[in-house]
C-alpha cells in the first residue's frame, strides 16, 4: 500500500495519498 507509506512520511489527506 503506497498510500499508507505516503501518509506515514508526509500528514497528507486521503485524496492525496489515493494517486
Amino acid at each position: 500500500m503506497l498510500g499508507a507509506f505516503a501518509v506515514s512520511m508526509s500528514h497528507l489527506p486521503p485524496s492525496s495519498y489515493t494517486m
